[in-house]
C-alpha cells in the first residue's frame, strides 16, 4: 500500500528508515576502505503512462543500464579491474557528472528511448493500458490523485 495510500505520511516513516539503511551501508564501505571500489545504486519507480508498450519499456531501460554501466565502467575501471579506467573524479569524462551521480543521466535516458520507441511501434493493447490506468490511479485513490 506504500504507492498509493496515505504516501507521504508514511514516506515520512520510511525515508528515514531508507536513509540510515544507506548511511549505515555507506559508513560500513568507508570503513573498510571500501568506498572507492564499491558503486551503490539505489534504484525506484518514477511513474507509470499507458502509452509505453514493451518495446519502448525494454529499450529505454537497455539503453539507459547500458550508458551507465559503461560510464562506471570508464571511471571505475572495466568490470573493476585497476588500471583499466579511462577518467578519474578529478577529470570526469562528461562536463562535472561523476560517476557515482550518473545513474540520474541513465534515468533520463531510459525515459527518453522509451517515449521514442514507443511512438515509433505500435500502441499497446487497450486491456494492457487499462491495466496499467488501474495500477497508476487505483480504485478508492480518491483526493489522492489530485496532488
Amino acid at each position: 500500500d506504500l504507492a498509493y495510500k496515505n504516501n507521504f505520511v508514511q514516506l515520512r516513516e520510511y525515508l528515514p528508515r531508507l536513509e540510515r539503511c544507506l548511511l549505515g551501508l555507506l559508513d560500513d564501505l568507508r570503513e573498510r576502505g571500501l568506498e572507492q571500489d564499491v558503486s551503490v545504486v539505489v534504484w525506484g519507480e518514477m511513474g507509470r503512462t499507458p502509452r509505453i508498450n514493451n518495446k519502448g519499456a525494454v529499450a529505454g531501460m537497455l539503453a539507459g543500464l547500458l550508458i551507465t554501466v559503461i560510464y562506471i565502467f570508464l571511471h571505475k575501471g572495466w568490470f573493476f579491474i585497476p588500471d583499466t579506467n579511462s577518467f578519474t573524479d578529478a577529470d570526469p569524462l562528461l562536463l562535472s557528472i561523476k560517476s557515482t551521480s550518473f545513474g540520474a543521466i541513465g534515468a533520463i535516458i531510459n525515459f527518453v528511448v522509451a517515449y521514442f520507441v514507443s511512438n515509433a511501434t505500435e500502441e499497446p493493447p487497450q486491456e494492457i493500458k487499462d491495466l496499467v490506468e488501474s495500477v497508476r490511479v487505483p480504485r478508492g485513490a480518491g483526493a489522492a490523485t489530485t496532488h
